[in-house]
């Protein structure tokens, strides 16, 4: 037998909206959840005090990019305005791999940058609310030095932290390792501007 506590907090959960059976009759003894529904969820928090965003969650709810073009598999931990961190594991079987080379695998340095790019992006909401419908993100400038091969089988790991974040602009400086070898260090800026501006662009 279930009991109701857990039915109820399975529910919630899941996100289901029950309907009054009457005006003014509520179902749900937490008065609704459809308002427990809209509330942003807690951080997943590991134990070592670190806050996680998993994949599907980044993907779905920070990022505009899809296949083949995310290049982050996980946020590590983050701190709204403070930094964030995140992991990319390479492989061989990746599309930007498999031309790049047929014979000596590395990981193309654009695809560096774009993970870097879309770090920022993550970040950026995190710290400033997410942007609305008629809003987008670009990043403006890039500059980075990299100071080793990235190679299949390597595990990319990444951090961010703002020099300057406002509600329009952020500039950031980044660095990633593979173990305790540093292969990319640089900064980028990204801007906030309206989709409108774009008004001509053949989308």
């Amino acid at each position: 037998m279930i009991a109701i506590s857990s039915l109820i907090e399975r529910v919630d959960e899941l996100g289901i909206f029950l309907m009054p059976a009457k005006p003014g009759y509520v179902s749900s003894p937490t008065q609704s959840f459809r308002e427990a529904a809209l509330r942003e969820p807690a951080p997943r928090v590991e134990k070592n005090g670190k806050r996680v965003i998993g994949f599907s969650e980044m993907k779905e709810k920070y990022l505009e990019h899809r296949y083949p073009l995310i290049m982050l598999d996980r946020i590590t931990d983050y701190r709204e305005g403070e930094y964030i961190e995140a992991i990319k594991c390479v492989t061989g079987n990746s599309p930007e791999l498999v031309g790049h080379f047929p014979k000596r695998a590395i990981m193309p340095a654009t695809q560096v940058v774009q993970g870097f790019a879309q770090l920022a992006i993550i970040f950026f909401k995190l710290s400033m609310g997410q942007i609305t419908d008629d809003e987008m993100t670009l990043i403006t400038s890039v500059k980075f030095r990299f100071l080793a091969p990235i190679y299949p089988g390597d595990t990319l790991e990444m951090a961010m932290r703002p020099k300057k974040l406002e509600e329009a602009i952020g500039i950031f400086v980044g660095d990633a390792a593979v173990g305790d070898r540093s292969v990319v260090k640089g900064g980028l800026t990204l801007a906030k501007t309206r989709v409108a501006r774009f008004a001509d662009a053949p989308w």
